[in-house]
């Protein structure tokens, strides 16, 4: 990024593809304070129609602060986040960063907080629901891990199991776990849960969360325990949101891990460990079909290897729905060639890799997923899944 004039707010923004075609792309960018935009200016823009021109492009500034501190002295740093309506790839663009005489008419984001949920809602849509339930030793089997449910589009509930589900009512919604989790000489079950384990939320973090026009991160912190209360490990889970055009949504989803007091292992197999998502019990009845990448080998089974991404697809309600799982390289496991996918026909699929979480070594893990309303968005052939992975995972340029 580079300022046009010392002491003014005009930015020009260059926006390389990358090798890649973007198609309402989301994009976020970071400034440095005070090198390329003041601290004052920053926190200016946080609550101004920023956009970017030619194409009054809608922009979600977040000033970042120091230990979360949003005085404009404190701010060390900027973020521009926005959705690129299209490149091609080879192909560069020039913005302009200003504030709009034109109002862009898009609703925002926001969370609804209870004691056990929070619901993300877009205007008065409702993207998505984070069961942050509170473990109660009495009601164990309804309380004994936080998760993520996804609602459909056409006000057809949520597409995803919840508690209470008749088929494997461990699977719910977007959930992390493993069957065998190694801790001080013992294996505990953070998959099902049995045996007094609880995956326990504990708070949500505001100094790290946003929340706008463009996009919305909301994070959360949970202490997965033993039967006797001991914290085996800390989740830092962060979920990005983005929908890019109707009937899109794009969750990034950020798990860091942190080995409380002792290494922890992280076993079990495809079926019962590693990132997961549960469609409705409606889905085990029509069943589902999946899309995969072109090399992929299979295991036996439904364990697929040389998999990076998988897509189902399902219908709940009669309206049909596609999700694609992303699995980033960077992960853990994924580096060493070792993740593999497991998809069953009645919609629980997700990637998988057995992983040691050292003491003082934190693991992070990167996933996207689409959830994709497939009248609005009937594309469903491996390039176009193929070429949605690979712009994902190489980022637009920009200076």
């Amino acid at each position: 990024l580079l300022l046009a004039a010392a002491g003014h707010a005009d930015i020009t923004i260059h926006v390389d593809a990358n090798g890649h075609d973007r198609v309402n792309s989301p994009v976020t960018i970071e400034l440095n304070v005070p090198d390329q935009i003041t601290a004052e200016q920053a926190v200016a823009w946080k609550g101004s129609q920023v956009v970017l021109n030619p194409g009054n492009i809608a922009v979600q500034v977040e000033p970042v602060a120091v230990a979360g501190d949003q005085a404009a002295s404190k701010v060390n740093k900027v973020r521009i986040h926005w959705i690129e309506p299209g490149l091609k790839a080879g192909q560069t663009k020039s913005y302009q960063v200003g504030i709009s005489k034109l109002a862009v008419a898009r609703p925002g984001y926001a969370v609804v907080d209870t004691e056990t949920t929070r619901d993300l809602k877009l205007g008065s849509t409702l993207i998505w629901r984070h069961d942050s339930l509170k473990h109660d030793p009495a009601k164990h089997t309804d309380t004994y891990k936080h998760f993520h449910q996804v609602y459909g589009f056409h006000d057809d509930g949520f597409i995803t199991q919840g508690v209470g589900g008749k088929q494997f009512p461990h699977h719910r919604g977007l959930y992390m776990g493993w069957s065998k989790t190694g801790f001080n000489g013992k294996n505990y079950d953070t998959w099902h849960c049995t045996n007094g384990v609880a995956l326990k939320h504990r708070s949500f973090i505001p100094a790290h969360e946003t929340m706008g026009q463009v996009m919305a991160r909301s994070v959360a912190t949970s202490d997965w325990t033993t039967g006797d209360n001991t914290t085996i490990l800390t989740e830092t889970r962060t979920v990005e949101t983005w929908s890019p055009v109707p009937g899109l949504v794009v969750l990034d989803f950020h798990f860091n891990l942190k080995a409380a007091g002792s290494d922890v292992k992280l076993d079990g197999d495809p079926q019962h460990a590693g990132f997961q998502f549960r469609a409705a019990g409606e889905v085990g009845q029509s069943k589902s079909k999946y899309i995969y990448p072109a090399n992929v080998e299979k295991k036996g089974g439904d364990v697929w290897a040389n998999c990076a991404w998988v897509v189902n697809q399902f219908a709940i309600k009669g309206n049909s729905y596609a999700v694609a799982h992303f699995d980033h390289p960077s992960n853990p496991g994924t580096d060493t060639k070792q993740t593999v996918y497991s998809t069953r026909d009645y919609g629980r699929f997700g990637s998988f890799a057995k992983v040691d979480l050292k003491e003082g070594s934190p693991l992070n893990f990167k996933y996207r997923v689409l959830i994709i309303d497939t009248k609005a968005h009937p594309e469903n052939s491996q390039e176009h899944f193929q070429k949605l992975y690979e712009g994902w995972v190489t980022p637009v340029k920009v200076k």
